[in-house]
Parts: structure tokens; C-alpha cells; sequence
């Protein structure tokens, strides 16, 4: 039988029948279609006719791929997200939690193909998401896999445009910031305090020294090996598979601080991470305990954690350096990012209209009249 524009064959004579056909943008394609040979002909048939639509410019390439796309369930377009995360080297907990949170919300929204990924059916799932700061971050990651369906030609435009992030009604808190006495008194006491964690007071101060020092977060400080110091050029070499936005770091060692850190290094095993720190480690109580220690106090509103340390350092180099170096060494994408991070004073904005040169030209007296 004579067939236009595709045929159906079987590869040695037996097995599944494939259909070969020409899309609409010329390209040769062939896929594995059935078992059954009139399915596979009925398969070849709507493969060609949807060429001859782009073709003839009834439908675009981006609108029948979508189209085809629609046909398959949402987890096999999920599935195939989590596969191309992973080839680029996103960190298996990133990608464990972006797919599950885009799961949880579609599933919420019961949503079982692309074209059911509607502003209404998501607007309504977020609203049953336990807190609002969680809805923001499931709709980040389901905006993440949208974009990427566009991308890949799945969806010919994002259909969650009009989506609006759940408002979170005022600050839910304030991280603490420290002062440096109280960084200091820190990691004093955490030296000498006896714990039953592994994670021994020596090397947690050491901890807690290189998060204040370089602004490194805890995950990307856990990372590091002795192969990522080089103190010969005083900087610290952090890999893109643990940095927040996914490329390689490099980042400068304080000279307050290199002396000691190469002297803690001496004799750590190569290849593996210098912190031994304890998968299940309470890090917000252990935090607040040492800080208990060191004679450090929760404020009314605030939060300690070890970002605060992060945050001590921002505004250390702020002050001293201003926005633009703050930005740079917090690896922030915009200044509004680092701002929020610093804890500037009355003192602070004294001291820099202090800063500005004094007049060197005197007033002249106004002109009499004649």
C-alpha cells in the first residue's frame, strides 16, 4: 500500500513497527510506534499530516511539538526535567527537592498533562500549602520547570504567568546581626565547650571562623577538602557543584585568619571534607547553645542562626568597602540582595559624611550695591 509523506517498517523483519517520517522542518525523524501494524500506520498518518500542517504554515514547529508533548503524562515530562538537571551537575538535593515540590503542587492541582497546568488550578493548590513561605518556594520550582518545558519546545509560552506569589503578610523575622565582640566571645567558647556531638569545639570554632571571615554558607563550607586551600595564593577554591548559583568560586583567605586555618589544616586526610559534620547534626540548637556560651542573647523578633554569621561578614566589608565590594565578595546577583544583609548605623552614615572633603575654596562676600 502506497503511503504519503511516512512509512512504517520492521527492523530485521520481526518485532515492534517503527514509523519513519519528514517533519515540518525537513529533519528526518523515526520513532518505535507498536506492535500492531495498523496502529503504527494510524501513528505514521497523524505524523505526517501534523508535517504538512507546519509545513504549509497552518500550525508552527514550537505549536506541534507542544502539541505532541500534551499527549504524554506530566511525570514523564517531570522525569525528563530531573534528568537534564542532573547532566548539568545541579547537586542530587536541589534536584530531589525541586522535584518533589513541583509533584506536591501538581498533584494538588490535579494536573495529569501540560495543557492542565492552568493559573487557576496552581493558584488554588498554593493556597493549600501549609505556610506561605512554602507555596513561594514550590511555585519557584514549578516556574523553574515551566521555563524549562519552554525551553525544550514542550509549551509554546509559560501558562503560569499570571500566577502571583502568595504574600507573606510582614517580616516573618529578623536575623540577628552580631557585633564583633560577640563573633569573637563566639568562638572563644566554642573551643573550650564539651559536647557529645563528634563535631568537637576545636573544629567547630574553626567552622564558625572561615563562615565569618570568607561569607562561605554552612552547606558550601561543609563541601571543602583540603585540595580547595591554597594558601601559597591565600584563596580558597569552591566547586561549582556546591555553590549557590552553580559555578566555581574563588575566594580570597583573610590574612587575620590564614595563619591559623593552615596550621588547623595540618594533617587532614586528602580528598575528603576537612569538617567532619554529622549528617543529622541539630545545627539551630547547637548554634544557640554555643552562643548560650558565649554569653549571647536572642533579641525580641530575632533569630540567631549561622547565617548570621554570613551576615556579619557582608556588613563588615560593607562598611569598610562599600555596596559594590559587599556584592562582590557575598556572591550576591544584585546590590538589593546584599543591602538586606547589611546593619548599618547612625554611627556607619556619620562616619562616612565624615569622609568628605572639606570645602578648600571660601565663600566670597556678596557685592554691595553701588
Amino acid at each position: 500500500m502506497k503511503r504519503r509523506g511516512y512509512s512504517i517498517f520492521q527492523r530485521n523483519g520481526a518485532g515492534p513497527w517503527y514509523v519513519a517520517w519528514t517533519d515540518g522542518t525537513g529533519r528526518r525523524r523515526t520513532v518505535k510506534a507498536s506492535h500492531q501494524k495498523a496502529v503504527a500506520d494510524q501513528i505514521g498518518k497523524a505524523k505526517a499530516a501534523q508535517a504538512d500542517r507546519v509545513r504549509t504554515g497552518v500550525v508552527t514547529h514550537a505549536e506541534a511539538t507542544a502539541a505532541e508533548a500534551a499527549k504524554e503524562t506530566i511525570g514523564r515530562h517531570v522525569t525528563a526535567w530531573e534528568k537534564a538537571q542532573r547532566a548539568k551537575g545541579v547537586t542530587d538535593k536541589h534536584v530531589d527537592q525541586n522535584v518533589s515540590r513541583v509533584t506536591k503542587l501538581l498533584k494538588a492541582a490535579k494536573v495529569t498533562t501540560l495543557s492542565g497546568i492552568e493559573p487557576g488550578r496552581i493558584q488554588t493548590a498554593l493556597g493549600t500549602v501549609k505556610t506561605p513561605q512554602t507555596a513561594r518556594h514550590y511555585l519557584t520550582a514549578l516556574r523553574a520547570f515551566v521555563k524549562w518545558c519552554t525551553e525544550t519546545d514542550r509549551l509554546v509560552r509559560s501558562p503560569i504567568l499570571a500566577v502571583k506569589k502568595p504574600a507573606v503578610a510582614g517580616q516573618t523575622f529578623q536575623r540577628q546581626a552580631l557585633s564583633d565582640a560577640e563573633v569573637f566571645a563566639l568562638i572563644e567558647a566554642t573551643r573550650t565547650r564539651k559536647t557529645r556531638t563528634p563535631f568537637v569545639g576545636e573544629d567547630r570554632a574553626m567552622y564558625y571562623t572561615l563562615l565569618a571571615y570568607t561569607g562561605l554558607r554552612k552547606s558550601e563550607a561543609a563541601s571543602l577538602t583540603p585540595e580547595a586551600f591554597n594558601f601559597g595564593t591565600g584563596s580558597i577554591t569552591l566547586a561549582a557543584a556546591y555553590s549557590k548559583h552553580r559555578r566555581q568560586d574563588t575566594l580570597s583567605i583573610p590574612p587575620q585568619i590564614s595563619g591559623r586555618l593552615a596550621m588547623w589544616m595540618m594533617g587532614k586526610a586528602s580528598g575528603r571534607p576537612v569538617f567532619n559534620i554529622p549528617k543529622q547534626i541539630g545545627w539551630n540548637g547547637l548554634f544557640r547553645r554555643d552562643c548560650r556560651a558565649a554569653g549571647i542573647t536572642v533579641k525580641p523578633g530575632c533569630r540567631l542562626g549561622l547565617h548570621s554569621l554570613r551576615r556579619w561578614f557582608i556588613t563588615g566589608v560593607g562598611r569598610s568597602g562599600g555596596l559594590a565590594v559587599a556584592q562582590r565578595l557575598a556572591r550576591h546577583s544584585t546590590p538589593k540582595l546584599t543591602a538586606g544583609y547589611m546593619d548599618l548605623t547612625i554611627n556607619d552614615t556619620d562616619a562616612a559624611l565624615a569622609k568628605l572633603p572639606g570645602a578648600t575654596v571660601e565663600p566670597q562676600q556678596g557685592r554691595k550695591q553701588a
